[in-house]
C-alpha cells in the first residue's frame, strides 16, 4: 500500500480502507486482541474477554492506527529510524525475559534495518522512507509490541503496547481531535505534529529529533520498569 503510494498518490479515504483489509486478513490468520487486560491498573488478575465482532474491530483499529501514527510521525529526517530503534530495544528486553525467541530476531532485524537507513537518512537526508517504509515500520511494530507484550497465557495487552507507542499515537490523536474541533478533516496534512510544534520553538531540525527520540526512551524506560515488575508477578503467581 505504502509502495503504490509513493509511485502513485492513492486517496487517504482508499488508503485507511486497504489497511482495514489488511487487519481483518490478518485477523482471520490469528492475530487477534481477544482480551482487555486491565491487571496493569489492578493488583489481582482482571481480564476481559471480548466477543468475536469487538476482537476484530479493535485488532483492526489497532493495525491501521499504528501504522497511521508511524506514518505521521515521520516528518523529520531521521526520526522515524531513531524511535524504531529506541522502540525496538526496548521490546527486546521484554521479548527476551519472557524467552519469545521469534520476536527477538524480529526485533533485532527492524533494528538492524533502521540503523543501515539512518545512515543515509539523518538529516540532510540523502534518501526518504516515504509510505513504503513508514508503513513496514508501523506494521511490524503494530505486530510484535503486541505479541512481546502478551503475557504467559498468550493474552495480548494492549495497553502495555500503547503506551511503549505513547509518542506516535498521542500525537496522532492530538492532530486528529485538534483537526476536528477546527471543522477539518481528520486525514488532512497540517504541521501541528509533535516535531513541528518543537521546531516552531526555536529547536533545530537536528536537536528536534534527539529531543523526542530521548523522550521516547524515557518514557519507555518508565513503562519497561512497570511491565518487567508485572511480568515477575505474573510468573511468580503462576508458579505458585
Amino acid at each position: 500500500i505504502g509502495f503504490a503510494d509513493d509511485i502513485k498518490s492513492i486517496s487517504p479515504l482508499f488508503r485507511l480502507f486497504l489497511q482495514f483489509l489488511t487487519g481483518i486478513i490478518i485477523w482471520f490468520n490469528g492475530f487477534r486482541i481477544e482480551t482487555l487486560n486491565l491487571s496493569w491498573f489492578v493488583e489481582d488478575q482482571f481480564i476481559i474477554f471480548l466477543p468475536q465482532f469487538l476482537s476484530l474491530a479493535i485488532t483492526v483499529i489497532w493495525i491501521s492506527g499504528v501504522i497511521n501514527s508511524i506514518n505521521w510521525i515521520d516528518g523529520l529526517d531521521g526520526l522515524l529510524g531513531g524511535f524504531t530503534v529506541i522502540t525496538c530495544f526496548n521490546l527486546i528486553i521484554i521479548a527476551i525475559i519472557m524467552g519469545n525467541t521469534f520476536a527477538i530476531f524480529s526485533l533485532i532485524s527492524l533494528i538492524g534495518a533502521s540503523i543501515g537507513f539512518l545512515n543515509y537518512n539523518v538529516y540532510p537526508a540523502k534518501i526518504l522512507m516515504g509510505d513504503c517504509g513508514s508503513y513496514l515500520i508501523g506494521f511490524n511494530l503494530a505486530i510484535l509490541s503486541c505479541i512481546v507484550t502478551s503475557d504467559i497465557n498468550n493474552n495480548i495487552n494492549i495497553f502495555f503496547a500503547a503506551s511503549l507507542l505513547f509518542i506516535p499515537l498521542g500525537d496522532m490523536l492530538f492532530v486528529i481531535f485538534k483537526r476536528l474541533f477546527k471543522g477539518r478533516e481528520p486525514y488532512l496534512p497540517d504541521r501541528n505534529h509533535i516535531h513541528h510544534r518543537i521546531l516552531r520553538l526555536g529547536i533545530n531540525h537536528r536537536n528536534t529529533v534527539i529531543f523526542i527520540v530521548l523522550l521516547a526512551q524515557i518514557l519507555n524506560f518508565l513503562i519497561l520498569s512497570i511491565i518487567i515488575e508485572k511480568i515477575n508477578f505474573n510468573i511468580k503467581n503462576k508458579n505458585i
